[in-house]
């Protein structure tokens, strides 16, 4: 004899499909969407902090990490923060976001300030997992 069972119904609270939740791409450091002139001039306010040695200890690694795609060029580097390029198009963006995240996650920082994606459709998708990373 075979035995038979009736499946489950299934959760109806349960996602739809992977990666649908709020805090699916959640690193541990806190992420907030800011455009390039906020980061700017929040790196403006605690860099001083920063060098003075106020709030970060040099031995304990960077305390800020920024993710851009503007910004560096011209601006000197911040002792306490670290910086990682965002690719230039929405595709090598979208490829790259996860893998870069965990990179910045791993030095340690407890906030990503990530600049704003263009408001191009192309680039909906980077925006949309970006806002899932800072909702965590």
């Amino acid at each position: 004899p075979v035995m038979w069972s009736r499946p489950e119904a299934p959760d109806p609270s349960a996602p739809k499909a992977s990666g649908t939740l709020l805090s699916h791409y959640a690193p541990r450091a806190k992420v907030r969407l800011m455009g390039d002139e906020q980061i700017n001039a929040a790196l403006d306010v605690i860099e001083p902090e920063l060098t003075a040695a106020k709030i970060w200890d040099a031995s304990q690694g960077p305390r800020i990490a920024v993710y851009s795609r503007s910004l560096w060029a011209w601006r000197p580097k911040h002792q306490g923060v670290v910086h990682l390029s965002m690719p230039g198009d929405a595709v090598t963006a979208a490829h790259d976001l996860f893998a870069d995240l965990r990179e910045l996650d791993a030095t340690g920082v407890e906030l990503i300030w990530v600049e704003t994606p263009p408001e191009d459709a192309a680039w909906d998708g980077v925006r949309d997992r970006l806002n899932r990373a800072a909702a965590s």
